[in-house]
């Protein structure tokens, strides 16, 4: 089984369901459920960056931590 390495955009897209790639990611995310993500510290601080201002920073944070 291949890993997948995942960026900023889609775990933007992810969480935030107003975003236009929102659907895609999902979509991504069902087709490849038996598949491992891989991600790096680098793109989980811009991840948290990105939500840092919204209403959405403390359930941003969590959801880093519970990774």
């Amino acid at each position: 089984m291949t890993a997948l390495f995942t960026d900023t955009f889609y775990w933007i897209a992810l969480a935030d369901s107003t975003d236009s790639a929102h659907q895609r990611a999902l979509t991504f995310t069902d087709e490849r459920a038996t598949s491992p993500i891989v991600t790096t510290d680098e793109v989980l601080t811009e991840y948290l960056t990105f939500f840092s201002t919204t209403p959405f920073r403390r359930e941003a944070a969590e959801g880093v931590n519970a990774r």
